[in-house]
């Protein structure tokens, strides 16, 4: 009988066992999911533009005779803002609008909720302005969210998600606002966003968060289990993707002969992406010198254990190498894009996403490093002590 019981019991274990992983599983799919639709936002977003650029008529004219410097171009001009944009759709239910002059094309923002979440890009110039915006221009007007959302948050009782709650529609209101603003931003000016992220808003200088500051803003959400789940789930997601980056980009720096550090501080010898990004600025410019262009040419831009300057007899293997350094710091910002609309578009309510931001201040919120905060408190594995992996501050 004791044979039996023991039996049974180890069964019982077992199937409590599969029961748990079927459950994870489920989890992960729904995160998954999130994800993907966070990823056809995104991909909807750059055809649309793509396709705007490439689609309207008298684009081409226009192009031919800014370039022989002869014709009308006025008139090419008033042809092509008379074209209807390409419509494209989300996989979220996105739309397409298309009015008299130039056309825009609707897609449901990564921020907000329900049928709010729908937003406009508008047509190339409109897009133009968001790649072309600088820090001294997003600042004032993200101080002025924070304004008028923290005044709110006062009067915003716990959980403070109530939709009928005019206090609750005020912040989501101004929440899409922004968030109209922010997503732009991460996917189509990462500079400007590296450059919000490294500042002390206050000061307006380069400054780091102090230890613990992102666990401070973490326990200002009060998040739910399930979200404090979805979060560590897609922050190990997030870190699976990363890991092949910077394994990729560690074998492209070796072969550019510099002996990267994952944890390195510095120029061109640390694995994190501001700082390659800068070295990779400074290889296309050497690249550039080594065929003539712009001058300088054969003057090494770079020390260290550094090449001391690109040999014009293996200047089309470098430049490979640069092409693929180039391609791989777009495969970190993809992810980091990924994570940025997840956790602030497909997890936070409104609400929250506007305590993000004032807990944050005065730095700017860094959806890598909450999440990073959230997975160690989750008790995610590897949530702690892997700065040089996951970037957190």
């Amino acid at each position: 009988m004791s044979s039996l019981e023991r039996e049974v019991a180890e069964k019982q274990a077992a199937f409590a066992q599969l029961t748990a992983e079927n459950e994870a599983l489920k989890r992960k799919e729904k995160v998954l999911e999130k994800v993907l639709s966070c990823r056809d936002e995104q991909l909807g977003m750059v055809a649309a533009l793509e396709e705007r650029c490439v689609t309207r008529p008298g684009w081409a004219q226009q192009l031919q005779l800014q370039h022989q410097g002869a014709g009308s171009q006025t008139e090419a001009a008033s042809d092509s803002a008379g074209a209807g944009a390409a419509s494209s759709s989300s996989s979220s239910g996105g739309g397409t609008a298309a009015g008299a002059g130039a056309g825009v094309v609707v897609h449901r923002s990564c921020f907000g909720s329900d049928a709010a979440n729908n937003v406009v890009s508008g047509p190339v110039e409109a897009q133009e302005a968001f790649r072309s915006m600088k820090k001294e221009q997003v600042i004032p007007q993200y101080k002025a969210f924070l304004t008028e959302v923290s005044a709110a948050l006062l009067h915003c009782t716990y959980p403070c998600c109530d939709s009928d709650n005019p206090i609750v529609q005020k912040v989501t209101a101004a929440v899409e606002r922004m968030g109209v603003l922010l997503k732009h931003l991460v996917l189509l000016n990462s500079p400007v966003m590296r450059q919000l992220l490294s500042l002390n808003l206050e000061t307006g200088q380069p400054a780091s968060p102090p230890t613990g500051h992102w666990d401070v803003v973490v326990a200002s959400l009060q998040l739910t289990p399930q979200q404090a789940a979805d979060i560590a789930a897609v922050y190990e997601l997030y870190r699976g993707l990363i890991a092949k980056v910077y394994e990729e980009r560690r074998l492209i720096l070796t072969a550019l002969g510099h002996t990267p550090s994952p944890g390195g501080s510095g120029l061109g010898c640390s694995m994190d992406g501001s700082a390659t990004s800068t070295f990779l600025q400074q290889l296309q410019m050497q690249a550039a010198g080594a065929m003539g262009v712009g001058g300088g040419a054969g003057r090494p831009l770079v020390g260290g254990d550094a090449r001391e300057g690109i040999e014009r007899t293996g200047l089309a293997a470098d430049m490979e190498l640069i092409d693929k350094l180039s391609a791989n710091m777009d495969k970190e910002h993809s992810a980091r894009t990924l994570l940025c609309c997840f956790f602030f578009g497909k997890v936070l309510a409104p609400p929250q996403f506007a305590k993000v931001a004032v807990y944050s201040y005065p730095y700017f919120p860094d959806s890598l490093a909450v999440a990073t905060a959230v997975a160690r408190a989750s008790g995610a594995r590897g949530g702690s002590g892997s700065g040089s992996l996951d970037g957190s501050r």
